[in-house]
């Protein structure tokens, strides 16, 4: 069955490379779920000014790369006192310096009260949570070991039980992510660990008396190019689970979805039908907010020629679980990574008809039975042809969004980025 699936795989390749030799560029959707550091509060500047005292002059802060924010410190009640603890990881100016993290608190002003020396030079994602269920937070690195390299480690620290840090686990990763699986009341860390065309799995840990402890583990294809994203979180009505996005020939795709079933994981789709495919990457995310994930598809719309697959207008559909593994569909999207807008198409509307200028500046939604346009984006910088018969759906720098045919559905349904 496996070699089906690689069979699948190959020839998804084949296709995929030939969109991709044609758009000249691979893109994936960018969405993300992952923790970022949180802004700084008022006492910002007093904390930047301390650092000074605690890091180096000659070493730069880091920020996680797997990071979509670009603050470099992090902020969080670590040991449940009530008052936000400050993080910060820095490396000094040398190719082979390691990664280090100071733990500040505030005392009669910023105190240092615990130092992290990292295992790796890059720091790839960060993240706290109690892990061992005494009400404190422990620290969870994501490590990379040059910024060429796939290799990646992943450590977490306990802070408080000590004198100093402890390196309660080590491992080598992929991905993590942290979530209460199980729903037994502590966070379970979830460890992905990919090594192309020989092993893909999925690790979980949880405490068992203050240490960490690996209670399952799932095998999953191996046949892959690697991880787009990864989210865990309630996945249907009564399951959690991880979400996992793969990427497969040349920018194709396909989601590994893990649940949790009776303290195991499980693949729900382990064969080679797996209905997650696609033909690009999209992030599994809680796209309706509605606290269960769900997984991008993407589908073609009604065209009058043929086109290929780096060309076509693409609508997203984010489907959900039901009780029996069906996907259901919830929302459906029209992303235009381009010109940086999504459009959520309204849901009486069923079949849809897109037209699209080459250089995808003017994009029309038709009706295909009448003809009739139901709406319709065209993107401009100048704003010249802001005349009479065009409405502004929004202005975002350095785009004017503009429409003949909005109504008051279309544009609460219109999203600029």
């Amino acid at each position: 069955m496996k070699g089906v699936l690689r069979m699948k795989y190959i020839i998804a390749g084949v296709i995929s490379l030939t969109a991709f030799l044609l758009s000249g560029c691979s893109i994936f959707e960018t969405n993300t779920a992952l923790l970022s550091p949180p802004s700084l509060p008022v006492q910002k500047a007093e904390l930047k000014e301390s650092l000074t005292k605690f890091i180096p002059s000659d070493a730069v802060q880091l920020t996680p790369v797997d990071s979509k924010k670009t603050n470099n410190i992090f902020l969080s009640d670590l040991d449940n006192d009530g008052t936000n603890e400050a993080v910060i990881f820095y490396k000094v100016i040398d190719n082979y310096s390691p990664v280090h993290g100071v733990i500040l608190k505030k005392q009669n002003g910023w105190n240092k009260i615990g130092e992290i020396v990292g295992s790796g030079s890059t720091l790839g994602k960060v993240e706290f949570a109690d892990l061992t269920g005494d009400g404190k937070k422990e620290v969870i690195i994501g490590y990379g070991y040059n910024e060429q390299s796939d290799d990646r480690g992943l450590n977490v620290y306990e802070l408080f039980n000590g004198p100093k840090p402890a390196k309660l686990l080590e491992s080598a990763y992929n991905k993590f992510v942290v979530n209460d699986l199980n729903e037994d009341g502590q966070m379970d860390l979830a460890i992905v660990q990919l090594r192309r065309n020989e092993l893909n799995k999925v690790q979980l840990y949880e405490n068992k008396n203050g240490k960490l402890v690996k209670i399952d583990e799932l095998s999953l294809d191996p046949f892959i190019n690697g991880y787009e994203n990864a989210v865990a979180g309630r996945i249907s009505d009564n399951r959690k689970g991880i979400l996992l996005d793969a990427s497969i020939g040349a920018h194709s795709a396909v989601t590994f979805v893990v649940a949790m079933e009776k303290n195991h994981l499980i693949n729900v789709f382990p064969t080679s039908s797996n209905p997650t495919f696609k033909p690009f990457s999209v992030y599994s995310q809680d796209k309706n907010k509605d606290g269960i994930l769900e997984i991008g598809l993407l589908k073609e719309p009604i065209l009058d020629s043929s086109k290929s697959l780096s060309e076509l207008p693409y609508i997203t559909e984010y489907v959900q679980l039901d009780e029996t593994n069906n996907l259901v569909t919830k929302s459906k999207w029209f992303i235009n990574n381009d010109f940086l807008y999504d459009f959520r198409l309204p849901d009486e509307w069923p079949e849809i008809k897109i037209e699209q200028s080459k250089d995808k500046k003017y994009t029309k939604f038709i009706q295909p039975q009448t003809g009739k346009i139901l709406f319709d984006v065209y993107v401009t910088k100048s704003g010249k042809e802001q005349l009479s018969k065009w409405k502004v759906l929004a202005k975002q720098p350095p785009y004017i969004y503009l429409s003949k045919t909005a109504n008051k559905t279309t544009i609460q349904q219109f999203h600029v980025r």
